[in-house]
């Protein structure tokens, strides 16, 4: 899969000054650092550079000192290609946590190893075999994780086949896509991906740990590249749509998003290095 990685003026003033400068007043600590080719999935480009994530002192006191405040401050271009990839963290749409899964802590500790920072839960099915006492529990066990879970009233219809779904979207509902569970739909409507790329989201409606070993959304997304489908139009699918669609508080790259990201070998083999949810490194390959 060829993809152009934009080349920048190396002579170009750099914004970092700003972000020196109020480290030296105080108002921010020293940032960290994370370089690579950048995916930039809004703007469809990709382009060397360095991500500055800094953490906010309150009120200028080092004993209020937040560790991280996990915002992107500063995206900055540089004049060489690095070796690996920094993309969004990919979202699940839709999301049976059920019974037969493990806790939400487990669940994401194998989700974050596949590139997956944040997911949609249906919430009726985590209500159903639980109870109101043992949703609470599962969303505290989530929160605990540093994995995004959302909580939301799936609005979308089923789809069978492209009429139907084509019918949908233009009415302007967006299209759950899905690779595995009783619903899937992957097979019959993938080609939509390419034909309305801002009104699919993909999920893989995992059932139970079986389903997260066997690759969960990253393999749904090295499936359709398989298919032969566009790259930046498959990875809205799988990130920015729900993003969007849901108004959730997940970062695409952007300055002033969260830092939710992955770091990957390259565009071929999508090897997942590193996994970061809030500036928080979660999983480093390396560790593993």
């Amino acid at each position: 899969m060829a993809i152009e990685i934009q080349k920048t003026d190396p002579y170009t003033v750099s914004p970092i000054y700003h972000l020196q400068e109020e480290v030296f007043f105080g108002l921010l600590d020293e940032p960290f650092v994370i370089g690579g080719n950048i995916v930039d999935v809004e703007n469809e480009e990709i382009y060397a550079g360095r991500i500055y994530i800094a953490a906010r002192r309150l009120q200028g006191q080092r004993s209020n000192l937040v560790q991280n405040n996990g915002v992107i401050q500063i995206i900055e271009r540089c004049s060489v290609p690095e070796t690996h990839y920094i993309l969004p963290g990919l979202v699940d749409a839709h999301l049976r946590m059920k019974s037969t899964m493990p806790t939400p802590s487990l669940f994401a500790a194998e989700a974050v190893k596949r590139g997956v920072v944040a997911a949609v839960i249906d919430s009726d099915e985590m209500i159903d075999p639980m109870g109101v006492v043992g949703l609470d529990d599962r969303i505290a066990n989530g929160e605990s994780s540093g994995f995004k879970f959302f909580l939301g009233a799936d609005a979308e219809q089923e789809c069978f086949d492209i009429r139907e779904a084509e019918k949908k979207i233009n009415l302007g509902q967006k299209v759950l896509i899905r690779d595995g569970g009783s619903a899937a739909n992957f097979e019959t409507l993938y080609s939509l991906i390419d034909q309305y790329p801002s009104m699919t989201m993909l999920c893989a409606d995992v059932d139970n740990s079986a389903d997260l070993q066997a690759g969960y959304l990253f393999h749904t997304f090295k499936k359709g590249l398989d298919q032969g489908l566009h790259f930046f139009p498959l990875l809205k699918s799988v990130s920015s749509n729900a993003i969007h669609h849901y108004q959730l508080p997940v970062g695409i790259l952007r300055e002033g998003d969260p830092a939710d990201c992955i770091i990957v070998n390259n565009l071929n083999d999508l090897i997942v290095k590193q996994t970061y949810i809030g500036g928080r490194l979660l999983y480093d390959a390396s560790n593993a």
